[in-house]
């Protein structure tokens, strides 16, 4: 199948510009229910309320996690955890400066859309000065979905004259079986 087969005829108003060169959305729906796609490409450097006001601005225009899944996935250009970040410079972690800012991205995004995010450990950014996991994404699938469907992030490989970030590839597998489909659940007493 291939996949925008899947959902409607996708119109021009689908693709939205949330913050013009920050952060956009592709919305899809279809016979199966809704799909969003957000991309992220956070400010840079010492730009916490620049990106507090992209945060804000996606926020807003995000459907209700029982409307659409949403797929989101990007440049934070900030990280959570101090081994997120290595200074190639002085040899040192450096990342621990900003867990305040993740957490206020867990409680003013995360959370209330009941985003997870598809973990992966590589470093997705590297210069001259450092390399970090900058690049990460996240799911609003309920916790349940664990049981039937695998969630999957995957560093691809660098392509260093395009750009200092590895491209990440998300993908979602079922974890049943054709044989398990077919059972059911007994009607009667079990032994």
């Amino acid at each position: 199948d291939n996949f925008l087969q899947q959902f409607n005829t996708v119109l021009s108003e689908d693709w939205q510009d949330i913050v013009p060169g920050r952060a956009a959305m592709l919305r899809l729906n279809g016979p199966r229910g809704g799909l969003d796609i957000v991309v992220v490409y956070m400010d840079t450097g010492d730009a916490r309320l620049e990106r507090a006001r992209i945060r804000d601005a996606i926020r807003a225009r995000l459907r209700p996690p029982e409307n659409a899944l949403t797929i989101m996935l990007g440049d934070w250009n900030f990280v959570r955890e101090d081994k997120e970040r290595v200074n190639l410079e002085r040899a040192t972690w450096s990342g621990g400066t900003d867990a305040a800012e993740h957490e206020e991205l867990e409680l003013h995004l995360l959370k209330p859309f009941h985003f997870h995010e598809v973990f992966q450990c590589d470093m997705t950014h590297s210069s001259s000065r450092g390399a970090s996991r900058l690049d990460r994404a996240y799911v609003n699938v309920h916790v349940a979905d664990q049981l039937t469907r695998t969630w999957a992030c995957v560093p691809l490989d660098w392509c260093k004259d395009l750009s200092a970030h590895r491209p990440v590839e998300v993908s979602r597998r079922s974890n049943v079986r054709p044989a398990m489909k077919a059972r059911s659940i007994p009607t009667g007493p079990c032994k």
